[in-house]
């Protein structure tokens, strides 16, 4: 059998279907993926090229590690939603108030429940960025502000803080 550095295959046959699994290592984690062959394939170069664009399928699919940001998303009636709960904060944490507090996009980060990254526009071409603790259901605990950055601008990128 035809081997590839890093990929380390398990074979389960079933009649004339040959289940093929790998593990990948990415970064510092790894992952599996399942593809299934027939008996008239050969374990040649073409079939490992085979299994590696079925792993790229996989590992676009795995794009949000866990414990890492989500990509940047448009705010969603959800996420104005929890801006709402938290403007008293945000505005007790900056030391001023904020006449205009809308939600313009979000990161999520999941931990033990869900960090939000948000950008809000608070009045013209001013910004700030939340993280915001949203607890898992069972704790029964309430939206937390953990940090908020100010003098912000829109292009400024939404980053861990």
């Amino acid at each position: 059998m035809l081997e590839a550095p890093g990929i380390n295959p398990a074979s389960s046959s079933s009649g004339s279907r040959t289940s093929k699994s790998w593990t990948l290592p990415v970064d510092i984690m790894s992952f599996s993926c399942s593809y299934v062959t027939t008996s008239s394939e050969t374990h040649d170069g073409a079939l490992i090229r085979q299994v590696l664009a079925k792993a790229a399928n996989c590992s676009s699919a795995m794009a949000t590690l866990i414990g890492g940001p989500s990509a940047v998303m448009q705010a969603t009636p959800e996420v104005q939603k929890i801006c709402d709960e938290i403007k008293h904060h945000a505005e007790t944490k900056a030391g001023k108030k904020f006449a205009v507090f809308v939600a313009k996009s979000f990161t999520t980060q999941v931990v033990a429940g869900t960090n939000y990254f948000i950008k809000v526009n608070v009045g013209g071409d001013e910004f700030v960025h939340l993280r915001v603790h949203k607890s898992l259901p069972h704790t029964g605990q309430k939206l937390h502000l953990e940090s908020i950055q100010t003098l912000k601008t829109q292009q400024d990128l939404i980053e861990y803080f």
